[in-house]
């Protein structure tokens, strides 16, 4: 947890999704994500987006894997499907 403030709390830290063949979970991004969660609902999961990220060339595609993945173009790219 980075910092709190009232019932949102920062976090930073590594996707981590279960692997049906193997029945572990392993580490499904390798990329450091940071997120802003509601403590109070557990529903509500904002992802904070890297400040070089261009907003308005932002595209949501979906993956030959049924992935939801969102990219602006660049090398980078956000996978939505685990969240």
């Amino acid at each position: 947890m980075e910092a709190c403030d009232g019932n949102l709390a920062k976090v930073n830290g590594y996707l981590f999704a279960m692997d049906k063949k193997s029945n572990l979970f392993v580490k499904h991004d390798p990329e450091l994500r940071t997120r802003i969660i509601a403590l109070s609902s557990g529903m509500l999961i904002i992802n904070v987006l890297p400040s070089q990220v261009d907003i308005e060339k932002i595209t949501y595609k979906h993956s030959a894997m049924d992935h939801i993945v969102v990219s602006d173009g660049s090398d980078w790219q956000l996978d939505l499907s685990h969240l």
